[in-house]
């Protein structure tokens, strides 16, 4: 074993999960992605993505865990898509009524209820205790990194975080 893979396990050792502080960190990090859309200069109307992606130390459970999150995730963003284009529909009816008939009516109140059951259910998936964002944040503005790892009630500055588990 080389010198640099000595470090690397040392300091993988040492450190804990980030979301539930255990001590089985999985060799291979988790990577975290936040994406964020801004707009810049309103008038213009141009779109800006700010994105940022971090690999975090975390154990195969909290691994796990968050890879079936996205499972969860995917449905509700179904379901609202779905509730959305059934209100488009709905409003194509309604302008082309003579062709379509009275369709539309009922296309956009289904639409609707679709479109406040995804919302629902994404509201309650997010406060899931798997979803990423419950235990990591980025802070775009003052540009820092939070981990909340579970039995804090605040979130905590991830450099601090390091800086208290390497004891550095």
């Amino acid at each position: 074993m080389s010198i640099n893979e000595k470090k690397k396990q040392e300091f993988i050792d040492k450190l804990k999960c980030v979301a539930c502080n255990s001590k089985n960190v999985y060799p291979e990090p988790y990577k975290y992605k936040q994406v964020e859309k801004i707009k810049i200069l309103a008038r213009i109307r141009k779109n800006s993505t700010l994105v940022f992606t971090l690999d975090l130390p975390i154990c195969i459970v909290c691994k796990k865990k968050f890879f079936k999150w996205r499972f969860y995730n995917y449905p509700s963003i179904l379901i609202f898509v779905l509730g959305v284009l059934t209100i488009v529909i709905g409003i194509l009816f309604l302008i082309f009524h003579q062709i379509f008939g009275e369709r539309g009516v009922p296309l956009i109140s289904f639409g609707f209820v679709f479109v406040i059951i995804g919302l629902v259910v994404r509201y309650i998936i997010g406060k899931i205790d798997s979803n990423p964002r419950n235990h990591f944040f980025y802070d775009f503005i003052n540009t820092d990194f939070y981990v909340k790892p579970e039995g804090e009630s605040n979130w905590i500055l991830y450099k601090l975080w390091l800086k208290n588990f390497l004891g550095k």
